[in-house]
């Protein structure tokens, strides 16, 4: 599909009489993929990857509350005989990158706010199918509820007994082995011995349930994750009361490069206010993101002889997790748990590790996330009374100003019928074979 892009008017505020100033807004909206929307009948409306993009940035004019100065009349619009008498105006402190001085100082004052960069698809491809791996992994019929092999394979390092006795602890070094022993020893020896147990208990119902199952379409949804992190997040103050934010003579801050405070003057004499007002702005900038993840898909399977003998005893064996799998040949590897920590390699080996059920497939199964970007900067500001030529009186005062930029984009990615990251060109002819008997096909 071809981009759709929109810029919706957001309407300038009036920030001083003085130069006639006016701030600008931002509302930007773009649909940057969309494939694969459902239909009600069921159909797709392609044969894509099923991805799905849009970006959005809303940044909204901040301004203040009125404040009373006096002013020379010729100073309005450039209009009226120089010097022009005393007339009765007002101002908005503003907080703003964009800015139209242009009546009075021509198009060179008409500084329009930075287009948003939409970001590229590409760019989150792997962590979405990292995610997608990691709920399929959780999500499939059939998985181990129980780790025998793996048990076994550790009982030759079954953990020593914890000193539980303070008596025992004669040095900080005793005191983080024992923390170490319990921890990566006694708690998942403990567990394993646990979930043995319970899997033993529900066995039957966990069976019958696999065979209900046989030849269906079971849809399996994950409720939403939020998490919030602070990307950065500094203050500081400027030794004027207006001026340019980004302005590191003054106090200013490099990384809030185009930002200006303005004042009465408005804010194409930004580089004027620290040499005309006395007084200070103290300010607090924080970008924060918040991350919301959700997964969610249909699987199918189909077991010939399900229900006999001999699939009972295989499907008993994958159950309790007994047999050697790719999975659990990763997890005895020294150090598997740190590599996992950087990647999802443990993810990817269960899915492919054969489990209680055969012929698995997945329809309809995407992986989905929202990352709001959201900057914000606070200012506190105080000027003194300033009196200067032709009539020019601007009374002392203070004002409080929050400026907010929210940046949100929505991702979706569709896996294919055997997992995130594999396309059709990739399957076997087994493969295809099984797609074709269970009824799944391109469309």
């Amino acid at each position: 599909m071809e981009p759709k892009r929109e810029f919706r008017p957001v309407p300038s505020v009036k920030q001083s009489d003085m130069h006639w100033s006016w701030v600008y807004g931002q509302d930007y909206h773009a649909l940057l993929r969309s494939t694969g929307h459902k239909f009600r009948d069921g159909r797709w409306t392609s044969d894509d990857d099923g991805s799905f993009l849009q970006y959005s940035v809303s940044e909204p004019p901040a301004v203040s509350e009125l404040f009373p100065f006096t002013f020379p009349s010729y100073e309005e619009k450039g209009e009226g005989d120089f010097p022009g008498t005393p007339m009765d105006g007002s101002f908005r402190v503003c907080i703003t990158r964009g800015y139209d001085s242009s009546v009075y100082y021509g198009s060179i004052a008409d500084v329009p706010i930075p287009k948003p960069v939409d970001p590229e698809y590409g760019d989150l491809v792997l962590s979405l199918n990292a995610q997608g791996t990691a709920f399929i992994k959780r999500a499939r019929p059939g998985n181990p509820t129980a780790g025998l092999f793996q048990f076994v394979g550790e009982l030759h390092d079954i953990p020593r007994l914890p000193r539980l006795r303070y008596s025992g602890l004669k040095t900080f070094r005793d005191l983080g082995e024992n923390y170490l022993n319990v921890v990566f020893g006694w708690q998942p020896f403990v567990k394993d011995l646990v979930d043995m147990y319970n899997t033993q208990q529900r066995l039957e119902s966990s069976l019958k349930k696999l065979r209900d199952n046989n030849g269906l379409i079971v849809r399996r949804r994950e409720s939403k994750k939020t998490s919030t992190a602070i990307v950065d997040a500094f203050e500081g103050s400027l030794s004027s009361p207006f001026g340019r934010l980004d302005d590191t003579t003054i106090g200013g801050d490099s990384r809030l490069k185009g930002f200006i405070v303005g004042g009465p003057l408005g804010c194409a004499n930004a580089d004027l206010y620290p040499l005309d007002f006395t007084g200070q702005c103290d300010y607090n900038c924080t970008v924060m993101d918040t991350t919301t993840t959700w997964n969610c898909g249909s699987f199918g399977y189909y077991v010939p002889d399900i229900g006999s003998s001999q699939w009972t005893e295989r499907a008993k064996r994958a159950l309790f997790g007994q047999n050697p799998t790719p999975s659990q040949l990763w997890e005895l590897l020294p150090w598997s748990w740190l590599i996992d920590w950087f990647s999802n390699v443990g993810d990817i080996m269960s899915n492919i590790s054969t489990n209680a059920v055969d012929n698995e497939t997945w329809t309809n199964c995407f992986s989905m996330r929202e990352i709001d970007l959201t900057t914000e900067i606070i200012i506190s500001n105080h000027w003194d009374e300033k009196t200067g030529s032709y009539g020019f009186h601007l009374p002392a005062g203070s004002s409080s100003l929050k400026y907010s930029r929210s940046e949100i984009q929505k991702w979706r990615r569709q896996a294919s019928p055997y997992g995130f990251g594999l396309s059709w060109p990739d399957f076997s002819l087994r493969q295809l074979g099984i797609l074709a008997a269970l009824g799944i096909t391109r469309r």
